[in-house]
């Protein structure tokens, strides 16, 4: 089925603050974060050949999300994405200092982080 988006705001620019947030630079920011993580890899694609040609397209492939980050599944990392940040405003915040996420890793950022709690709540699979 394909269907026209009809929303007002379809094809209209972003505002600076979604464009910062939605941009390419938003996006080598997230992957930056996540990339700090121990187990990151990129999520390995598949190629799908018989489908691609009973589908008539040249190439189809699909995102192994299996594996990603050791979540046995598809997860949506928005969730670790923004703990991060919090941790990192909160030793910001502690030490007197901008604290980047390469320093995550480091005791002191590692100190005001266990000192932290966070909870997520979800109403999809899990959460209901």
């Amino acid at each position: 089925m394909f269907l026209l988006n009809r929303h007002p705001d379809h094809r209209q620019p972003l505002t600076p603050e979604d464009a910062a947030t939605l941009g390419s630079a938003g996006a080598e920011e997230a992957e930056r974060f996540l990339a700090a993580r121990d187990n990151h890899a990129e999520t390995p694609l598949h190629a799908l050949p018989a489908l691609a040609g009973e589908l008539g397209v040249g190439t189809l492939h699909v995102k192994d999300e299996g594996k990603r980050l050791g979540l046995g599944s598809f997860k949506a990392l928005g969730g670790a994405y923004a703990v991060m940040h919090l941790v990192l405003e909160e030793a910001g915040r502690r030490l007197g200092r901008a604290v980047d996420v390469a320093e995550l890793h480091r005791p002191d950022v590692k100190a005001v982080a266990a000192g932290m709690t966070f909870a997520c709540a979800t109403d999809g699979n899990h959460g209901r």
